[in-house]
């Protein structure tokens, strides 16, 4: 169509005032004809679509009707979970804080978990200290060594993740609590020391994207292959 116009435009039966009258109209009309035919009108379901489930899950914790995309809201937390590399810095600044108790001493997980068994005299004092830290607050799901393992794993193996949850852990792969239903998102030791003392934390509500594979799976290849290739 673009063309077409152009075309038009240029025709020479058209004498040169009118060439470069119509030519400056079409530059100035360009910029809407361009929004209309980029314009996606082909799905209007999803303009009306409700809550999402990460926004449905997020709304439920924040005690609101309905969140969406951008909105700044506090959320109740389900699971706070650290682990033995990243629990003594955010211990540190528990205290720093002033605080005293944790929320809930059956909502903050402590699992050794990297440093298992500890390489250095730094990492057995790493793990020291959150030993210490467990036993002072009552931490009832504490993971000692030769009950520990890989936390994402663990937590879900014995039961502390349920659909529906709000879950923070102290670790960037804690996002795979996703695929039981829940929000989970990894937490730094700032943010989570303060959620170990309010039982909740502020949250940017986030934008969904959806991705759609087409065509057949090659052989060996599974859905782990398709998340590293994103």
């Amino acid at each position: 169509m673009f063309e077409a116009i152009w075309f038009f435009s240029k025709n020479e039966t058209i004498e040169t005032f009118d060439y470069y009258k119509y030519r400056l109209i079409f530059i100035l009309i360009l910029p809407i004809i361009k929004h209309f035919f980029e314009a996606d009108f082909s799905n209007k379901e999803d303009a009306s679509m409700g809550m999402t489930l990460t926004e449905k899950i997020l709304a439920n914790r924040a005690g609101m009707k309905e969140v969406k995309p951008g909105d700044l809201i506090f959320v109740k937390i389900d699971i706070a979970m650290a682990t033995d590399i990243s629990s003594p810095l955010t211990i540190k600044i528990f205290k720093e804080m002033g605080g005293e108790k944790v929320f809930d001493p059956e909502k903050v997980p402590l699992v050794h978990d990297h440093l298992v068994p500890a390489k250095d005299i730094q990492s057995a004092e790493f793990s020291k200290m959150m030993r210490n830290f467990a036993r002072e607050q009552g931490i009832k799901y504490y993971y000692e060594v030769g009950r520990s393992g890989i936390s994402h794993q663990l937590l879900p193996e014995q039961g502390l993740i349920h659909p529906g949850d709000v879950v923070f852990g102290a670790d960037s792969h804690s996002t795979m609590y996703g695929g039981l239903g829940c929000f989970a998102t990894g937490f730094g030791s700032t943010d989570m020391a303060a959620a170990w003392v309010l039982g909740e934390s502020w949250l940017r509500v986030p934008e969904s994207i959806k991705i759609r594979f087409t065509d057949k799976l090659p052989e060996w290849v599974a859905g782990k292959d398709m998340m590293l290739f994103l």
